[in-house]
């Protein structure tokens, strides 16, 4: 999932599978993204395998972003190799 933040889009990775729909994804009853949609939203999900991403599309949402410094062995990576991702989805701002 990408985000737009004033001029910038930035990454967010989640460990989500496709499903048979289009506007629906998989996801772990334990995955992190299934706790994030959930907490979020406020709402308990019935099913793993039909999750809507409805309720993000074009509205604000307060994101937690990261910095990524340090590489997969966590040697501190050169300046020009630094990157942020979105971490968590934090809430949807249902006022706009």
């Amino acid at each position: 999932m990408n985000f737009k933040i004033r001029d910038e889009v930035i990454p967010g990775w989640f460990n989500i599978e496709p499903s048979e729909s289009k506007t629906t994804v998989k996801a772990g009853w334990k995955s992190n993204f299934l706790r994030m949609y959930q907490g979020c939203l406020d709402i308990r999900l019935d099913r793993r395998d039909r999750i809507s991403l409805a309720p993000f599309n074009n509205k604000p949402l307060m994101l937690e972003v990261v910095s990524i410094e340090r590489d997969s062995d966590h040697k501190e990576m050169a300046q020009v190799n630094h990157y942020s991702r979105v971490k968590k989805i934090l809430k949807v701002n249902d006022e706009q």
